[in-house]
């Protein structure tokens, strides 16, 4: 599905999430409507100070080039 994306983020990709594995928890999500999936995120998760701490870097990543502000807002 990443490669469906029209304005792809490096740190979306795979490759960035599996590079960052040793120090971070790693979910790949991907959101839908009822027509089908609508983006894509990959979610960077660790502790600090016993805390959870969560990055969604440079996402998510709408699979439409120009999706409504409705798809926008609930994803």
């Amino acid at each position: 599905m990443f490669a469906r994306v029209p304005f792809p983020h490096l740190p979306q990709a795979w490759m960035y999430g599996e590079g960052k594995r040793d120090e971070w928890k790693i979910e790949r999500l991907s959101i839908h409507s009822s027509q089908g999936p609508v983006a894509l995120a990959q979610v960077l998760t660790k502790r600090i100070a016993g805390f959870p701490v969560s990055l969604i870097n440079r996402g998510p990543l709408f699979l439409d080039r120009n999706p409504s502000p409705e798809t926008r807002a609930t994803a």
